[in-house]
């Protein structure tokens, strides 16, 4: 919603599994934040998606247990016409 800056990422895995982020605009990107915690860990996901020209930039990110952030994924989406 552009009226509360809220927005929702929803992402399917090969794996089968799926993520779904709350996530908000920032200046010139979309920002998505997320976690997960079980016994055994904590994991933080971060999603951002930036325009560029027709294109999207995206960047996936994790972080274990408050260690460091990792890139998962960096990928530019391009539209076909």
């Amino acid at each position: 919603s552009p009226i509360e800056n809220i927005y929702i990422y929803y992402g399917l895995y090969p794996s089968g599994n799926s993520r779904t982020l709350r996530g908000k605009w920032e200046t010139d990107h979309f920002i998505f934040e997320g976690q997960r915690i079980t016994k055994e860990k904590t994991t933080k996901w971060r999603i951002t998606i930036t325009p560029v020209e027709k294109n999207l930039h995206f960047v996936e990110e994790a972080l274990v247990n408050d260690g460091v952030w990792e890139i998962k994924a960096d990928f530019i989406y391009k539209r076909i016409q």
